[in-house]
């Protein structure tokens, strides 16, 4: 990718996205966070990508070709299994990781610990979802890079698992052990102090190596939980106890979102505008504190619903500064976010981590009696899982023979246009399924339908191969760095 680009269809005067380290805070102040916000939301995903599969679809792609009879065969497949009286509906990772082999592993944790819904009273509810959002946080960054051929035992079980049940069991117990609280007395936590102090040797002792390969990657993945404790400390807004005393934790992300649910904003922002701001308070959360405090009222949702357009702008803060060097638009930093030429603007937003960490947090939120609207069909579509999807099915067809055997950067066109290309995909796939008269009601559930289309993407993948893996894996280092 070069140092800095004009992004096409951008009017001259607009601001250039370069690709750099972010700056605390965008030179340009609120007025260039406003600029970005619009690159920051669920809609500029879906309104981004659309163009790109559309060139795929009428053949002007030099990357990919498009199938349409397989994508019908696809639609068929998943409105069949939709249909079925039995179909449960499946949860989002990676709640179900934690119970591979049919072991409630989370479940017995929360329970020993005094977690479980029937060890708590009604109002304590909120500190089992803090607890989740920790673990999931903690869980999600800990597996952003793939670890084939690793495989951990989980002792407790006497398991031997690999993929992605390996890394989510062994974050789980890593969680468990207290390695990520500041608090010994209470070790399901995962405070910034104790994050930004973790090395590779403590991961080392926490995954240790199978048949002398030890787990890849250990000091990009020891780097980001550090990051991720030094970001929560710049980002008190987001991280700090209700009262304001205490330490910074992941899981007063809660807060935040009851804040925002209730039609206010973050604890301490209220007063502190001028510090979030110096402590480097991205677009994503400023430009949308004045205008999300409204948004459930304008949308109609009830009390106690939280839009998921201010839910991304959330995760957006901490997420888009655990990844330096990416774009930036008048200094403020994109994430997930690539330039392809026949984009609008010449950018694709994905925000891939941001919409899975959403669906995640279905559930944690729901145990605080909150309910997340406006999600879309099926959002974190452009993952590698569904996109591996459509690229065994032969819906998404490679014109480079060797194209999968690669592991291109994430910046690479033939990746952001996959990825874009999937999203959309999957997109129009699953309001075909809801348009459909005869498909059951619990498919409109927030998150139903990915959960869904993965699960046939992960059943289709290990009938390929052994380990399930998806068709493709580019290398995702950069994805947080």
């Amino acid at each position: 990718m070069p140092p800095s680009l004009a992004p096409s269809g951008l009017a001259g005067s607009a601001p250039v996205a370069t690709a750099a380290s972010p700056a605390p805070w965008p030179p340009g102040g609120l007025d260039a966070a406003h600029r970005a916000r619009p690159l920051l939301t669920l809609s500029a995903v879906q309104r981004h990508a659309a163009p790109l599969l559309a060139r795929i679809q009428a053949g002007e792609s030099p990357h990919f070709s498009w199938d349409g009879a397989a994508f019908d065969a696809l639609l068929q497949r998943a409105a069949d299994v939709l249909r079925r009286a039995d179909a449960a509906p499946p949860r989002q990772p990676p709640w179900p990781r934690y119970a591979c082999g049919e072991v409630d592993r989370w479940g017995e944790l929360a329970w020993a610990e005094g977690l479980a819904p029937g060890a708590l009273a009604d109002h304590h509810c909120e500190e089992r979802a803090r607890t989740r959002i920790d673990l999931l946080l903690v869980t999600a960054l800990l597996a952003c890079d793939a670890a084939p051929g690793w495989r951990y035992r989980d002792r407790a079980s006497g398991q031997e698992l690999a993929g992605s049940d390996a890394l989510a069991v062994a974050a789980l117990r890593f969680f468990a052990s207290g390695a990520c609280s500041a608090q010994p007395h209470h070790p399901l936590r995962a405070d910034a102090d104790a994050l930004a102090a973790i090395t590779a040797e403590t991961l080392a002792a926490a995954f240790p190596p199978h048949e002398g390969r030890p787990l890849p990657a250990l000091e990009r993945r020891a780097e980001r939980l550090r990051r991720l404790g030094r970001v929560a400390q710049a980002h008190p807004a987001l991280f700090a106890a209700p009262e304001g005393e205490g330490r910074l934790r992941l899981g007063h992300l809660l807060d935040a979102c009851l804040e925002r649910a209730h039609g206010g904003v973050p604890a301490g922002a209220q007063t502190s505008v001028h510090t979030a701001m110096q402590a480097g308070m991205h677009a994503a959360m400023q430009a949308g504190m004045h205008t999300g405090r409204h948004a459930a009222a304008q949308a109609g949702m009830p009390a106690g619903a939280l839009a998921a357009d201010d839910l991304l702008a959330l995760l957006l803060v901490p997420l888009n500064d655990l990844a330096p060097g990416r774009l930036s638009l008048s200094g403020q930093p994109l994430g997930d976010c690539w330039a392809h030429p026949h984009a609008p603007g010449g950018l694709v937003p994905l925000h891939g981590l941001a919409q899975g960490l959403a669906l995640g947090l279905l559930e944690p939120l729901r145990d605080a009696g909150l309910t997340l609207h406006g999600l879309g069909a099926a959002p974190a579509a452009a993952g590698w899982r569904l996109g591996g999807w459509l690229l065994d099915a032969g819906v998404l067809c490679p014109r480079q023979p060797h194209l999968l055997a690669q592991r291109p950067r994430l910046d690479a066109l033939p990746v952001v246009e996959w990825r874009a290309a999937t999203g959309a995909a999957i997109e129009q796939m699953a309001h075909a399924l809801l348009a459909q008269h005869d498909t059951p009601p619990r498919a409109s559930a927030p998150g139903a339908l990915h959960g869904l289309l993965r699960r046939l993407a992960r059943e289709d993948a290990a009938h390929r191969r052994p380990d399930a893996a998806p068709a493709w894996l580019p290398d995702a280092a950069g994805l947080l760095g």
